[in-house]
């Protein structure tokens, strides 16, 4: 039952993740509608897994409340629902996997922005969002896993 769930789960992240990198792709927003989605379907799994009982379970939260806080100090440089999107992402992975897909996504971030710059003649201005690569790390990082 339980590898069920953390199979459920597995999907249910992905395609979350699929779905909000479309929108902040073609539209440069999030829906708050996919944040609550996911975010609730999340933490229903955790809850069914067990996880919510843990008092560590609110240390998932921290990279999104981060995330949060630095958009705020930055004049949204780095856009709220970037944050909401890592705030999510605690009700389906551990502290140390959400730190993993961040970095990730931050390095296939890099990689394309030198692409953009050097390649493309993109300006530094160039704007790039940010959860079609927290996606494509998260399809790294499953699949690394096997699953």
């Amino acid at each position: 039952m339980q590898e069920n769930i953390i199979t459920i789960r597995s999907v249910v992240l992905l395609a979350g993740l699929a779905v909000i990198a479309a929108e902040d792709l073609y539209r440069k927003e999030i829906s708050t509608i996919w944040l609550l989605i996911m975010g609730f379907t999340g933490g229903l799994l955790s809850i069914a897994a067990g996880e919510c009982n843990e008092w560590h379970f609110l240390l998932r939260f921290i990279p999104g409340v981060l995330v949060l806080s630095a958009a705020w100090l930055t004049n949204e440089t780095i856009g709220y629902g970037d944050g909401l999107v890592i705030l999510c992402l605690g009700c389906f992975l551990k502290g140390r996997e959400i730190m993993d897909l961040c970095l990730a996504a931050i390095t296939l971030a890099g990689i394309t922005a030198l692409f953009l710059l050097v390649i493309m003649r993109k300006g530094r201005k160039t704007e790039l969002p940010f959860v079609p690569f927290l996606f494509a790390g998260c399809m790294i990082i499953k699949c690394m896993q096997g699953g």
